[in-house]
């Protein structure tokens, strides 16, 4: 019986890549990001208010 498709399977050599997408943040880090984390919230929060309130104002 003949076989239909490709004769033996292709090997693919692992080739070891080290993953770029881990850091290692010290505690000062970690506490810097969430300060500007929470003042960027708190902000936007602040400025989305402002948005509404001047648009209902000038709606009437």
């Amino acid at each position: 019986m003949t076989r239909i498709g490709p004769k033996s399977q292709i090997e693919i050599p692992q080739i070891e890549i080290p993953f770029m997408g881990r850091w290692h943040y010290s505690r000062a880090e970690m506490i810097a990001d969430g300060i500007v984390h929470a003042v960027g919230i708190v902000l936007a929060i602040a400025a989305g208010s402002t948005l509404l309130a001047l648009a209902a104002f000038h709606t009437g």
